[in-house]
């Protein structure tokens, strides 16, 4: 926020300065150096009363400079000197609203709006206050009571709408909505907005009519355009939302989740394959955790021949949709299986670990232990045991032991069996 010093406000806050350095104050704020005229200023305050006004004024000069906390300092003390001035107490509400500071600003404009119960720089302030708060029900209200300020201004319908979008009062959103276009039949806002609702509606030829009339004012518009390009994706339409999606892209919109619109469209009319390739590795190498890029990629890969990259990308799209806790869920899943007294159930749960994590070598080591111990099935719980053996890589010698002690165990038992049985 810009505080303009006007030339008639210095003039009737330092008429007892001397004409010339008025004037040389005032050559300063016009000329902006601030820096200059508040130092002039200073020196009134080590010669004479400063009062609430001259506060508030020097207050705005630091403003001016971005010196917001001795801004704030000075216009405190403005208000405390003179606590029911209504422009002091909007300024330091709206310094606390420019820092962020939304509970200091709310509570100040609840001071205002005791003294003057529609004031306009209160209610509309708080009104966005609101809004950041998710605070829909009290930012309508808020926004109702701001109407007659200017029927004819179609942000407050608008607002109202959106309000009332955001409770899921879709009926009333509407209403608002419409009222904001009979005021202004393209404000490029409600439009956008409007055009949404109906979409969630599943009104969307309704929606793509907007979109058109909004196109009609703003061609050029990459966010309308990409509105029209998302509407005919829903309905299947990909050769006509490929063209709006490329001339977003063109006209400079190169995130990520264009360029993958862009890509599935080539690759669902079928006749742009190469296409679909060039912009689905753009989406992919720009967001490697978007899967629909990877699944999609895989199929133009395969169907451009390239069939190790499609199975490269289709098991790199299944390990990004899959949670990576999974593998912990179900080595649980085993031991609660085994608390069950059912061994079965168990392999069968540590075997998924090894499915999604076949690195996982360790879990080898619980399946022959489950053969050995619940089943008392040797040979199954030696082959698993050799087969850890012979494809753990690590380092973890303890576990490299144990196996170890286990398959020497098992041989030994196995070769006495045998030996009854002679």
């Amino acid at each position: 926020m810009k505080f303009v010093i006007s030339l008639f406000l210095f003039f009737i806050v330092f008429q007892q300065i001397n004409a010339q350095q008025l004037d040389k104050i005032q050559q300063f704020v016009d000329e902006g150096k601030y820096t200059e005229a508040i130092k002039l200023l200073e020196k009134k305050q080590t010669t004479t009363h400063f009062t609430c006004i001259d506060y508030f004024q020097l207050g705005k000069l630091y403003f001016s400079i971005n010196r917001n906390d001795k801004a704030e300092e000075l216009i405190k003390k403005a208000v405390t000197t003179c606590p029911s001035n209504l422009s002091y107490l909007n300024t330091l509400a709206d310094l606390y609203f420019e820092k962020n500071q939304f509970d200091k600003s709310d509570s100040v404009y609840n001071v205002i709006l005791k003294i003057d119960s529609v004031n306009y720089s209160a209610l509309n302030h708080r009104a966005k206050l609101f809004l950041k708060r998710n605070q829909f029900v009290d930012a309508f209200l808020a926004y109702e009571k701001l109407m007659p300020f200017d029927s004819l201004n179609p942000y407050y319908p608008r607002s109202m709408g959106y309000c009332m979008q955001k409770i899921n009062d879709l009926t009333r959103a509407a209403k608002y909505y419409t009222k904001s276009l009979s005021i202004d039949s393209v404000d490029y806002n409600t439009i956008i907005l409007f055009s949404n609702l109906l979409n969630a509606q599943n009104n969307s030829q309704e929606a793509m009519n907007l979109i058109d009339k909004g196109l009609a004012i703003y061609p050029l518009d990459i966010i309308m355009l990409k509105s029209k390009a998302n509407l005919l994706y829903q309905i299947k339409k990909y050769d006509e939302a490929s063209k709006f999606y490329l001339k977003a892209a063109k006209l400079g919109d190169s995130i990520q989740p264009t360029y993958r619109q862009l890509g599935i469209c080539y690759f669902m009319v079928g006749a742009y394959n190469k296409e679909a390739i060039m912009y689905l590795e753009k989406a992919f190498r720009m967001d490697q955790s978007d899967y629909t890029s990877a699944f999609y990629l895989s199929l133009a890969y395969r169907s451009d021949k390239r069939g190790v990259d499609a199975k490269e990308k289709m098991l790199k799209a299944i390990d990004i949709m899959t949670p990576k806790q999974i593998s912990l869920y179900y080595v649980e899943l085993g031991n609660t299986y085994l608390f069950l007294k059912k061994p079965n159930e168990a392999i069968n749960a540590y075997k998924t670990v090894l499915w999604y994590e076949p690195e996982r070598k360790d879990i080898l080591v619980e399946i022959a232990v489950v053969y050995e111990t619940e089943m008392k099935d040797y040979n199954s719980a030696l082959r698993y045991y050799q087969q850890f053996k012979n494809e753990y890589k690590d380092d973890d010698q303890e576990l490299i032991d144990y196996t170890n002690s286990k398959i020497t165990k098992i041989k030994e038992e196995l070769f006495f069996r045998k030996e009854k049985k002679k």
